[in-house]
């Protein structure tokens, strides 16, 4: 479990590995169908959904452009 600090953290250093990892996407989930609607500012993603310790956050995924998708529940996403 992260924080949504330690998340963006994450999201800072990612860009320094070489090659992110072939992961499945999540289609029932709140992050990819918001992902699907907003791909061309976001890019595909850079993580794994991580579960969030702090508070009303829930899930967070890094996507490559340093963008943070956050899920608050049912079908709330943000972007931080």
């Amino acid at each position: 479990m992260k924080t949504l600090e330690e998340l963006q953290t994450y999201a800072w250093q990612l860009m320094a590995k070489s090659s992110p990892a072939i992961r499945p996407p999540n289609k029932e989930g709140a992050i990819y169908r918001y992902w699907l609607e907003h791909k061309d500012g976001l890019g595909p993603p850079m993580t794994n959904e991580y579960a969030l310790t702090d508070g009303e956050n829930l899930a967070g995924q890094v996507f490559c452009t340093g963008k943070v998708l956050v899920w608050r529940g049912g079908d709330e996403v943000i972007v931080v």
